[in-house]
C-alpha cells in the first residue's frame, strides 16, 4: 500500500466541492436545512483515527515498543485510508454548499445552513488530518541498510 498524496485528497475536495456548488445551484430550494448536529459524526470518526494514531504511535515508540499484531495495524491502515478519502468527500460537499450559500448570508436559513457547512468543512478536514496521522503511525520503520553502516564505520 502507497502513502496517500496530498494532491489526490485535494483533487477529490475540488471535483466533489464543484460538483456540490452545481448541485446546489439546481436543487437547494427544494433541499430541507441542514441537520446542525451532522459534522458531529466526522468528529467522532476523526477522533477515533486520532486515538488510533497516539496508541498505534506510542506501542511502536522505540523507547518502549510493545508488541502490535501486524494484521490490525494492516486494518488500521486501511481505515485511515478510507477516513481520508471520505474526509476529503465531505470537505468538498461542505466547501461547495458553503460556496453557494455565501451569497445569501442576509437570510437566517441560509445563514444557518452555512454555519452548519462551515462546522462540516472544518470537521473534515480535521478528519483527513487524523487520518493521515493514523497512517503515518502505521508506516513500517525502514531498517538501516548494512551498506550504509560499512560506508558510515569506513568514513
Amino acid at each position: 500500500m502507497h502513502p496517500t498524496r496530498i494532491r489526490t485528497l485535494i483533487g477529490i475536495a475540488v471535483t466533489v466541492g464543484l460538483l456540490a456548488y452545481l448541485a446546489s445551484r439546481l436543487v437547494y430550494a427544494d433541499l430541507p436545512a441542514l441537520p446542525a448536529y451532522s459534522p458531529l459524526t466526522l468528529v467522532l470518526v476523526a477522533l477515533v483515527n486520532g486515538y488510533l494514531a497516539l496508541a498505534v504511535r506510542d506501542r511502536r515508540s522505540p523507547a518502549r515498543p510493545v508488541r502490535i499484531e501486524p494484521l490490525i495495524v494492516a486494518r488500521y491502515a486501511a481505515l485511515s485510508k478510507a477516513s481520508s478519502v471520505l474526509g476529503a468527500f465531505f470537505a468538498g460537499v461542505y466547501l461547495g454548499l458553503l460556496g453557494y450559500l455565501v451569497k445569501g448570508l442576509d437570510k437566517p436559513h441560509l445563514r444557518a445552513d452555512a454555519r452548519v457547512a462551515a462546522a462540516g468543512a472544518v470537521a473534515a478536514l480535521l478528519l483527513v488530518v487524523a487520518a493521515l496521522l493514523l497512517e503515518r503511525a502505521c508506516r513500517v520503520p525502514r531498517r538501516p541498510d548494512p551498506d550504509d553502516a560499512e560506508a558510515t564505520d569506513a568514513g
